[in-house]
């Protein structure tokens, strides 16, 4: 029985190695990533057609039903500009993203139903680990691989380097829950995971980064109840990502012009973003209810407004997916939180995939957040409450 419930335990953790390889990271340094992305996606998709029975029995089933809708319709923006774009194929791009987002979700959902939640916060911490020494001692003894790769490091740009440290950090507070230890030993470890966080976020030169680093620690102390409501999320979600909206008026403060141009060296109109804000209207207005296609962004951005993308969460969603799509990703995070409602999430290791959201939510107003990584925290947030709901059940 025990050697039965070993080699599961392998098959399950090889499933995530592959998972986390096709979503939660990215290897720049590899040039045929792609290509070994596209078999562990089918690998992973092999694995779940062995199991798809486990997946139809989740109940509620109203998340998952929302979460295919919304990528049938990314799906569908994707196909119907398949021919608009010159530089990329919008529907491949669209049916890679399609498919990641749900292997992502029924591979959790598979093993919160199995009760191998603390494997994927486990595993995924060890392999965030690994990567981050990695990547950080490349940076620092083979700084001309930088340039030679484009402004790459190993696990990607500037953005994606501080934010998988974040990541760690986060994955680090869900192990020491899972383990119920966090004495002089463990808070040493965070300590040390924070300052070198926040080296990093200097040395690759990432304000964003460095302000997503203050955040977390801020709210990994804050109210627990409040984070974890449905509506709070979506007041931040939406607030955050039209902020700078009301950015005049935010500017006028002296202490807010203080702080971006003395704390953090930008130029008043943080490099260009109020700039592409202003033309973003005139450039959706006839592709406003389907976007421009998944994987549109640069293309489109670079072509009209001279810019590499919308520097916006949101904004970016319904450049690329429409605002239908857009709506019913909103639906689907509303729903995930009003789960961790109903199950006390905020009592459970997952709580720090929470604040995760919340950071990259509220950085969604200066950055492209809402990407992959964010609905592999959603993903988490819900197998937890799955999870919870099995408990309670039995």
């Amino acid at each position: 029985m025990e050697l039965r419930s070993s080699k599961q335990t392998v098959k399950l953790g090889l499933i995530l190695f592959l998972i986390y390889h096709i979503a939660f990271i990215r290897l720049s340094y590899i040039s045929s990533y792609d290509s070994i992305k596209y078999i562990c996606i089918v690998l992973v998709g092999i694995f779940l057609i062995f199991h798809y029975k486990y997946i139809l029995n989740i109940k509620p089933k109203i998340i998952n039903i929302i979460l295919l809708l919304y990528l049938c319709l990314t799906l569908f923006s994707a196909y119907i500009n398949t021919n608009t774009m010159y530089m990329r194929n919008t529907f491949f791009s669209g049916i890679v993203y399609v498919v990641i987002i749900a292997e992502i979700f029924f591979v959790f959902e598979y093993m919160s139903i199995k009760g191998h939640m603390e494997l994927i916060i486990k595993t995924f911490y060890k392999l965030t680990l690994f990567y981050i020494i990695l990547t950080d001692i490349i940076m620092i003894t083979m700084p001309n691989l930088y340039m030679q790769y484009g402004g790459y490091y190993l696990t990607g740009n500037k953005f994606n380097v501080s934010y998988l440290h974040l990541q760690l950090i986060v994955l680090f507070v869900q192990k020491c829950k899972i383990e119920k230890k966090f004495k002089l030993y463990e808070k040493s470890i965070f300590v040390v995971l924070s300052i070198l966080t926040f080296r990093i976020t200097i040395f690759v030169n990432c304000s964003t980064g460095m302000i997503g680093l203050i955040l977390l620690l801020l709210l990994l102390i804050f109210s627990k109840k409040m984070l974890c409501k449905a509506n709070t999320i979506l007041f931040v979600l939406i607030v955050s990502s039209s902020f700078l909206f009301l950015y005049s008026d935010v500017l006028s403060n002296q202490y807010v012009q203080y702080f971006i141009e003395n704390v953090l060296h930008k130029s008043i109109t943080l490099t260009g973003r109020m700039n592409i804000y202003t033309s973003l209207f005139s450039m959706l207005k006839n592709q406003f209810l389907f976007g421009y296609g998944f994987g549109s962004s640069y293309e489109v951005c670079t072509r009209l407004i001279s810019a590499v993308n919308t520097q916006n969460g949101l904004l970016e969603c319904i450049l690329e997916q429409g605002i239908i799509s857009t709506c019913l990703l909103l639906i689907l995070i509303y729903l995930v939180f009003k789960q961790s409602e109903k199950y006390s999430i905020r009592s459970t290791f997952c709580f720090p995939a929470v604040v995760m959201i919340y950071v990259y939510s509220l950085l969604s107003s200066v950055e492209v957040t809402l990407n992959t990584s964010y609905l592999i925290w959603i993903a988490m947030i819900y197998a937890t409450c799955i999870s919870n709901t099995k408990s309670k059940v039995s």
